[in-house]
């Protein structure tokens, strides 16, 4: 698996929830600060600390003199850093599909897709297993990271006791099909409501081609429902780690 043993970082610096919307008119999600600090560089606080030497930030809403100045500020601390500003991109889909566009990924990568996203991990467990997820099989193109949770989520979860494999996945408002409660109960599974998401994600190159190929993807969520209603068709697996 040498062309996966260096995984990227792929860090989308901004929060596309509507619902917030006013409150980032004056100011970008990333820049806001929170115990004297701002989110981006919190952020990459706890990301410097993971076995990951190459970073790329993307930003529609951070303006590349902005970015640059949070290069300068954190650029020793990894192998590469390159930055990116992304103009009226609307969505998680839109940023994507330009980072497919532009070839900036060329292998396996770690997405976080929101920067108020935070770690007391420094990943190498969960980096070690999906690398060995991937050798396993190339059709392992995802890992989700979840959390405990003290309240119950608002999303039902369902994946395999022994393989953590991911069968089944619904927010509150969803309805699952058939076909997948049905596969729950072929072997010893696990249906889970009080996880959260931690918003990092590990995936194949493959997760880019899915959005470039499906304009109407607009959040991972997409992605992951159409790998799982697909699986029997291109076979494409993912997995959760706890």
């Amino acid at each position: 698996m040498a062309r996966q043993e260096k995984l990227t970082i792929l860090l989308i610096a901004d929060n596309f929830d509507q619902q917030l919307l006013p409150l980032l008119i004056d100011c970008p999600w990333a820049t806001r600060c929170f115990a004297s600090k701002c989110i981006l560089d919190l952020s990459l606080e706890w990301i410097s600390q993971v076995d990951v030497p190459n970073i790329i930030i993307v930003s529609s809403s951070v303006e590349l003199k902005i970015l640059e100045d949070f290069k300068g500020k954190w650029k020793e601390c990894f192998q590469s850093f390159i930055i990116v500003h992304l103009p009226n991109r609307k969505s998680v889909g839109d940023i994507m599909r330009e980072i497919d566009a532009k070839n900036l990924l060329s292998g396996d990568f770690i997405l976080i897709d929101n920067p108020a996203t935070f770690s007391s991990s420094n990943l190498s467990k969960q980096i070690t297993n999906f690398k060995k997820l991937r050798q396993r099989n190339k059709n392992n193109v995802m890992s989700l990271l979840y959390s405990r949770s003290e309240i119950e989520a608002c999303q039902t979860i369902g994946f395999y006791a022994e393989s953590g494999k991911l069968v089944l996945y619904n927010r509150w408002d969803d309805i699952p099909s058939y076909s997948l409660v049905k596969a729950l109960f072929k072997t010893d599974s696990f249906v889970r409501s009080d996880l959260a998401p931690t918003g990092i994600t590990f995936c194949a190159l493959e997760i880019l081609l899915l959005f470039s190929d499906n304009l109407d993807f607009l959040v991972l969520d997409d992605v992951i429902q159409d790998i799982l209603i697909n699986e029997e068709v291109h076979c494409r697996n993912i997995y959760v780690d706890v």
